[in-house]
């Protein structure tokens, strides 16, 4: 900052021509490199300068900074990568020397990249169009609290108490495209600002204005105070796309969206994603949706279906798990190594079979084969355990085989209180089973297994 206070001392303000003129002859006025006021930079050096007059509009107001070249009377040769104030109204030049030596007082010509400058112009109008529709759709308090204006695309913010629905999306959407095709003269005048105030000109959250003010009206349903650049005609802006709609804060909506080509390169992209998906249906691209909500209908009737049958299956497999049990003690003890089931169901055919087994005392082990990652411990009883196992050396006539994970279900009967929560602390050693009998979980090389026994 002191670097430019530096700099602007003794300095004339930059003349800014962009409004009506895309060059201009220049000449440079002061130059800054590493931070410091310097007379001369060498190619490939990247430098700041300031311009006596110029084309390049300077970020302000959400657009952001014109780039361009910069071509010297001697030959020598700049790419202006962007332009933006250093100070207030101190217009400031980012670029990179390509070709010779720039030196304080050279004169050029000054050029900006007129496609990008011209894509500038259509979001900016656009922007302007869409805060007039949006405060039309929502209401006066939808009023805009920032933006950014880039030259294919626009970010918009205002003031609005809850999300928009797809429906004044849609319609925001369409109104901004038939203001566009109504073709909407766009003007710039000049005033004092009271007199743009008085006349309803639109003060932008967050701007500093003078006592004279630039104001720019599209056709009679737009009029705010403004420095950027626009089309001339509001057809000029092409096309508009919304993308998203989110929320940034409370009380504050953004929506972003597509101006000009990208729109068309946007709706292009989307045609082609909808023609796949109407070919891998089957059906034109109009029938795509139907087609598709068919598909899925069918497929969610397929799917419970198939819930309804596992749920018998292990119903069945929880019978026959029952006549498996033993005597142990005073109870009875089932246990088992079980294939083809997932880890989140076997607790609950463990429940099953424990609850086969009537009222007296009863211990269900059940474990599983699994190569997924074993589910979490269920919240209440029964208590799942997974203890955990050290693969078994490998043979050595052959490869070991990639070990599994063992899935292991212990289940006893609640206590009578059955109010009572189970214990949440780890067990430190392993249950006690009764004493008549006692179960032993191991693992080889290639298989699980479990085993019981007095």
């Amino acid at each position: 900052m002191d670097t430019y206070r530096e700099l602007a001392t003794g300095l004339p303000r930059t003349e800014f021509l962009g409004y009506e003129h895309l060059t201009a002859e220049t000449t440079v006025t002061g130059l800054i490199s590493g931070g410091t006021v310097v007379p001369t930079v060498a190619a490939g050096a990247e430098v700041e300068l300031v311009l006596d007059r110029s084309p390049f509009y300077a970020e302000a107001g959400g657009q952001i900074g014109d780039t361009g070249t910069l071509t010297m009377n001697d030959g020598t040769i700049l790419r202006i990568t962007d332009t933006r104030y250093g100070l207030e109204g101190f217009r400031v030049h980012s670029a990179r020397v390509l070709e010779g030596e720039l030196a304080t007082g050279t004169t050029g010509e000054a050029v900006v990249d007129a496609e990008r400058r011209a894509g500038l112009m259509r979001s900016h109008s656009a922007t302007h169009i869409l805060h007039a529709v949006v405060m039309a759709t929502l209401g006066d308090h939808a009023r805009q609290q920032g933006s950014l204006v880039e030259s294919d695309r626009l970010r918009f913010d205002f003031a609005h108490f809850t999300a928009l629905n797809p429906d004044q999306l849609h319609q925001i959407e369409q109104v901004v495209n038939g203001h566009v095709l109504d073709d909407p003269q766009v003007r710039a005048w000049h005033a004092d600002r009271a007199e743009a105030e008085a006349a309803g000109a639109i003060a932008l959250f967050g701007e500093k204005y003078g006592e004279r003010v630039r104001i720019v009206d599209i056709g009679d349903f737009s009029r705010e105070l403004c420095g950027g650049t626009h089309v001339a005609h509001g057809s000029q802006v092409g096309t508009f796309r919304l993308l998203s709609e989110s929320s940034i804060g409370s009380n504050l909506r953004r929506v972003e969206a597509l101006t000009g080509h990208s729109t068309l390169r946007h709706l292009d992209t989307e045609r082609r994603l909808l023609s796949e998906l109407a070919g891998l249906l089957g059906t034109r691209p109009i029938e795509a949706p139907g087609a598709l909500r068919k598909r899925l209908e069918a497929l969610a009737t397929a799917q419970e279906k198939l819930s309804r049958l596992r749920t018998e299956e292990l119903r069945h497999q929880a019978g026959q798990l029952a006549t498996h049990a033993q005597p142990a003690g005073q109870g009875q003890l089932v246990v088992r190594l079980v294939t083809g089931i997932a880890p989140d169901e076997l607790r609950g055919l463990a429940a099953d079979t424990l609850a086969r087994l009537g009222r007296g005392p009863a211990v269900v082990i059940l474990g599983a084969n699994t190569r997924a990652r074993p589910s979490s411990p269920p919240r209440s009883h029964p208590t799942s355990i997974r203890p955990a196992l050290k693969p078994a050396r490998s043979s050595p006539r052959r490869p070991a085989r990639s070990a599994a994970a063992l899935e292991v279900a212990v289940l006893s009967p609640a206590p009578e209180d059955v109010t009572q929560k189970p214990s949440t602390k780890p067990w430190t050693s392993p249950p006690q089973w009764p004493p008549a009998c006692s179960a032993t979980v191991s693992q080889g090389s290639d298989r699980a297994r479990l085993r019981a026994g007095p």
